[in-house]
């Protein structure tokens, strides 16, 4: 195009701009031309280089990967001997302990390849479901529930790479691209056997005094038949005990209120680990300080994880000056001490009937007391009808018939003073009647008390209706607990009502239901009264009463997980069957409840990790209310915190695999494109001679 234009213009000074300007283009596109080609050989080698060394399958990692991404046998032994993955999922042992599988054989196992068809019983094991009919969930102690299906599920006519491990239950076979494990026995199932851990906490003082140092000893032991992984020990003091970082303890403390052990740990089966730490008592008694030790781990028996024992801290010396010494000790030579004795000058008494109460009322300490009052209070079947002094008139009169109230008056020390209080039966009882009888000395350095009582019966017909004789067929108690003041005959002692209980359809006739829920994790015990967090672990208790006079057979126990499971997993159903279809359930063999008996189940659920932003339901899949509620005769309802999805980054270190058709297909795009530019300028190069020669035919002209 360019040489056309030039041939047709008779010779110009513009032709000298035209020159320079297409000598600038010349000039640029030789550059890009030279950029291509450098361009072309790079790809050509990069390209060269992921046919011969392709990249990694760890870019084809899924939730479903028991190790996410795999590894080669070196990787594998390590993450499993370490415990945690490269996100951070730390029950490796767990999972491949269940099967057998140790760091050290995996150490010791070969690179093989396994060929998966539909004609061999190659089993794999992975994490998550993916949908595929002959999945089964096993649910491992102290790790997560995994599922198994056979390996030509995945891929039929394959051949995996995989390390092949000789292990006490077997040969297993380790997939080097996901981790998952594979064996050849038919279907998996994890032999484990379960850790339980026990804590046992002891003091070296169990009485002391405010500023005292007291020393714990901490024993924890891991008495289960299997390894405990992920062991956490801590202890928080309650206020009036400040922890002491004095090096007596292994682990340094945490705050004035906590220790714990410096980081998690694994526990063989037997192994046991100590723990001294000691306090300072900050708080003056008459009290007792009480802090638990507990070991974090999820295993068989979760209720001896922890252990306490009380510190009871003495009352100090009322004295002024001298509060840091007990009340009674040495030091401490003024001590009020008040006492009454109570007694009565008859035991079994009628309606009607007059008796009488003595009330010894003696100064036991060193000090004189100047102001001692007496109170006594009248139960219900009884009146007061006058008081005195041994030895002297009427020593205080009645406000009412009710209440006994005594004027003050001086006690000497070691002194006493006798009261008789003349008093009537106005009315029956089913049984013995006790009134309580206090001193109080009133005053600085003073302050003291004491109290007793004494019981009269008071006989009488039918203990429950007067108007029976007390060998009558009807004199009789009510059956039905708690209402055993009732007589038979009373409306109000009947058995409960079996027509119309019934709960979703099934029939609970004289049953009381129950379910509470506490969080084991954050150590609350009503999970309702705080927000569950991500990973915490919660125990729901199921209680069944029998209420009725029979015997109720055969009770299924049955629990709806429909919600709890949209954001938690099932860690310990205690026995019962689970079922998904309709909905999610747990199922306990039948039990016979006896009359008045209580039976209890429990279920262990752990909030998934991360929440999940929309979870999945067949209650309602477009659920993200964030709480799980469940009902079992009481509604329980938890709270969790607003979720989010949550992505876990890795880094990349090899180059993905595009496949030798990819890598033809960009190479050729690339040396086209370079191959236009090199044309190109030799076109621009043409165009240019023609101009020069245009421009000298001109010139000579």
């Amino acid at each position: 195009m360019f040489q056309k234009l030039v041939s047709n213009l008779p010779f110009s000074p513009s032709l000298i701009n035209q020159l320079g300007f297409y000598t600038k283009r010349l000039k640029k596109e030789r550059v890009t031309r030279k950029l291509g080609l450098l361009f072309t050989i790079l790809a050509l080698i990069v390209q060269t280089l992921t046919i011969v060394a392709p990249a990694k399958a760890t870019l084809a990692a899924s939730l479903n990967d028991i190790m996410f991404g795999g590894g080669n046998k070196t990787q594998i032994a390590q993450a499993l001997a370490h415990g945690c993955d490269a996100r951070q999922r730390c029950d490796l042992k767990a999972i491949y302990g269940a099967y057998g599988i140790n760091s050290s054989n995996v150490a010791n196992a070969k690179l093989v390849s396994i060929f998966s068809s539909t004609r061999n019983n190659y089993w794999s094991i992975g994490r998550a479901p993916r949908g595929y009919g002959g999945e089964v969930a096993h649910q491992i102690p102290g790790g997560p529930i995994i599922y198994s299906r056979t390996l030509s599920g995945w891929a039929t006519n394959k051949n995996w790479s995989a390390l092949q491990v000789e292990t006490s239950q077997g040969t297993r076979w380790i997939l080097t691209d996901c981790g998952n494990i594979v064996t050849k026995e038919g279907q998996p199932k994890p032999v484990v056997q379960p850790p339980d851990v026990t804590v046992v906490k002891t003091v070296d003082k169990s009485v002391v005094n405010k500023g005292e140092k007291v020393t714990y000893t901490v024993k924890v032991t891991n008495i289960g038949k299997g390894t405990a992984n992920n062991v956490l020990v801590y202890d928080n003091a309650p206020e009036g005990l400040d922890l002491q970082n004095d090096g007596l303890g292994s682990e340094p403390i945490k705050s004035p209120r906590r220790w714990e052990t410096k980081k998690r740990f694994d526990m063989a089966a037997g192994q046991s680990y100590t723990y001294k730490i000691s306090a300072i008592v900050t708080k003056a008694g008459p009290t007792t300080l009480t802090n638990k030790a507990c070991a974090d781990i999820l295993d068989t028996n979760v209720y001896n994880n922890c252990d306490d024992t009380p510190v009871t801290v003495r009352q100090p010396c009322p004295i002024p000056g001298k509060e840091q010494y007990p009340a009674g000790s040495d030091q401490c030579k003024y001590n009020p001490n008040l006492d009454i004795v109570k007694t009565s000058s008859a035991k079994n008494l009628k309606v009607g009937q007059t008796f009488e109460y003595t009330l010894k009322v003696t100064n036991k300490g060193d000090i004189n007391l100047p102001r001692v009052v007496v109170k006594d209070t009248a139960p219900e079947q009884i009146e007061f009808l006058e008081a005195k002094e041994v030895g002297s008139n009427t020593f205080s009169s009645l406000s009412n018939k009710k209440e006994f109230l005594s004027k003050t008056f001086a006690l000497a020390k070691k002194k006493s003073v006798a009261i008789t209080i003349k008093a009537k039966v106005v009315s029956p009882s089913s049984g013995n009647v006790v009134n309580q009888a206090c001193a109080l000395s009133i005053g600085e350095n003073t302050t003291t008390g004491a109290c007793d009582e004494t019981p009269v019966t008071i006989t009488q017909t039918c203990p429950t209706d007067n108007s029976l004789a007390k060998d009558s067929p009807n004199c009789k108690p009510c059956p039905i607990d708690g209402k055993s003041n009732l007589n038979i005959n009373n409306p109000a002692c009947k058995p409960c009502d079996e027509s119309k209980q019934t709960q979703d359809g099934k029939d609970i006739s004289c049953l009381e239901l129950h379910k509470k829920a506490r969080n084991i994790t954050q150590q609350l015990e009503d999970a309702t009264t705080k927000p569950a967090q991500a990973g915490d672990t919660i125990e729901y208790t199921l209680s069944v009463k029998n209420e009725s006079k029979q015997t109720r057979k055969g009770f299924v126990i049955e629990e709806n997980l429909e919600d709890v499971l949209e954001y938690a997993d099932l860690q310990d159903a205690s026995g019962a069957t689970y079922t998904e279809n309709p909905v999610r359930m747990l199922s306990w063999t039948p039990v016979d409840i006896k009359p008045n008996e209580t039976v209890h189940r429990t279920i262990l659920v752990k909030i998934k990790s991360p929440l999940p932003s929309t979870p999945a339901s067949t209650s309602d899949p477009s659920s993200n209310d964030l709480k799980l509620v469940n009902t079992y005769g009481d509604t329980v309802e938890i709270n969790l915190p607003p979720s989010g999805v949550k992505t876990v980054e890795r880094t990349v270190q090899s180059i993905p695999s595009t496949g030798l058709g990819t890598n033809i297909i960009i190479s050729t795009v690339v040396l086209m494109t370079a191959t236009y530019f090199f044309f190109r300028s030799r076109l621009m190069v043409k165009e240019l001679g023609l101009v020069r020669e245009q421009f000298n035919y001109g010139a000579g002209a």
